[in-house]
């Protein structure tokens, strides 16, 4: 029998405990337990989960299955601001003003707040964002306010370490170091400064130990299915636009600039910064294998994404040429109804696999076969944009691409966008818009000839 979420936290707070030779009452693993389980549970998750943290639980590895519960406790722009129970924790260790956050200066000098500071780097005073560490810098910083008490803390500035190391994506420090051997320095310094007697190969360990924790966190980019790295990045979606949280009623538009939203991080993503190595780990060939998996994923993403967002670009143009933005449900269906109810593909016409299509590959089989779950605020095949790509060569694709990023940007109208497109292509899908979107199919049958 598969233990609930909750006990299933109670179960692994107690393991790590009594890894580290803490003994830790009932009840304050239950209400450890508890405050886990609220933070990761809010409407808004749909990625950053429990699902997400069980990944890091390592019996017989304390630090990185305590430092894994923690991570990602805080996530600011997910959670449109900070969860009262968080709040009441890091209200004294940070302060908001207009250009961001920093760290207070008048912060409590408790030595569960200095040993944060430490581990990051971080002064009283210093500024810090989203992009540079706020949410894994005040994860940690709860962390050691609910655990400072129950563990020793050289074991708490352990699993500090583990948390810095998942700020992702970053390149060589200022000096031109690697943020791995940089973090390694710091703990030497931290270690002589507080005195906690590690040798050279234990703080060697910590620091292969918060690599591992860091490539443990990206490493869905990894992945061998894209299929899989695709789900992934679609439960994204709607932790990043909040527009995308509201069931079937996001618009047209808001869908459209929430794939253009992933396509631009992806477009600026380089893939040999989701991974890092540190101490000859991982091994070259393996680290190169991970590396060249992102770059396919990445590049499979935005091709899938470019796909999807000219299909949108077209259902975006009728639907201004027809009164406006408008619900995507109202055109493409309701993406919570079963397969016998109303879709948009069911009026598009069947047509043939052209030269230029593969059905084959793996490309192919993401659009009709779709990623590996449904996310629940959208489908997980890709009806229209399969029907877009068979109908497209590739020039004709790249014209109407270009065009469609013309007309996000308002260099062209929606109906000049329409007259650039294939007409074909145009009016089966007026056709199809039609028959959906009946409070608009005067207008639409315009377009369909």
């Amino acid at each position: 029998m598969s233990e609930g979420a909750l006990h299933r936290l109670i179960v692994t707070f107690d393991q790590a405990f009594r890894e580290l030779g803490s003994e830790v009452s009932a009840s304050k693993l239950e209400e450890l337990a508890v405050f886990i389980h609220k933070a990761m549970t809010v409407q808004a998750r749909h990625y950053h989960t429990l699902e997400h943290i069980f990944t890091f639980i390592e019996p017989g590895n304390p630090i990185q299955t305590l430092a894994g519960l923690f991570h990602d406790i805080v996530y600011y722009q997910v959670d449109l601001g900070f969860l009262p129970t968080i709040h009441r924790i890091i209200a004294p260790f940070i302060r908001q003003h207009k250009e961001g956050f920093a760290i207070a200066l008048d912060a409590p000098d408790v030595p569960q707040f200095n040993l944060v500071l430490e581990a990051f780097g971080y002064q009283r005073g210093d500024g810090v964002s989203v992009t540079t560490g706020l949410n894994e810098f005040l994860s940690a910083v709860v962390m050691n306010v609910r655990l400072g008490d129950l563990v020793a803390q050289k074991d708490l500035l352990l699993m500090d370490l583990c948390i810095e190391a998942t700020i992702p994506f970053r390149g060589p420090a200022d000096d031109g170091k690697d943020c791995f051997l940089a973090l390694e320095d710091r703990l030497r310094s931290i270690n002589q400064r507080l005195n906690f007697g590690m040798t050279d190969q234990e703080i060697q360990d910590a620091i292969r130990l918060a690599l591992r924790v860091a490539n443990k966190d990206v490493s869905g980019f990894a992945e061998q299915n894209v299929a899989i790295f695709l789900s992934n990045t679609w439960r994204l979606l709607p932790e990043m636009n909040v527009p995308l949280r509201a069931g079937n009623v996001y618009t047209i538009r808001e869908y459209r600039e929430a794939l253009q939203n992933m396509d631009a991080f992806f477009s600026l993503l380089d893939p040999q910064r989701v991974f890092h190595q540190y101490g000859g780990e991982p091994e070259q060939q393996e680290f190169k294998r991970m590396v060249e998996r992102a770059r396919r994923n990445i590049e499979t993403a935005r091709r899938y994404l470019h796909v999807k967002l000219l299909a949108q670009a077209l259902l975006e143009a009728l639907a201004m040429e027809s009164g406006g933005d408008a619900p995507l449900s109202l055109f493409m269906g309701d993406t919570s109804a079963d397969a016998s109810a109303p879709r948009l593909e069911k009026h598009l016409p069947a047509i043939d696999n052209p030269s230029w299509v593969e059905p084959n590959s793996e490309f192919y089989h993401l659009l009709a076969s779709g990623r590996t779950d449904n996310p629940g605020f959208d489908l997980n095949t890709s009806p229209l944009s399969l029907f877009i790509y068979k109908s497209l060569s590739p020039d004709e694709f790249k014209h109407a691409f270009d065009a469609a990023q013309e007309m996000f940007v308002g260099r062209i109208s929606p109906a000049e966008f329409l007259r650039q497109l294939n007409p074909q292509v145009v009016s089966a899908v007026a056709q199809a818009s039609a028959a959906m979107a009946t409070t608009r199919s005067q207008s639409l049958q315009k377009y369909s000839r």
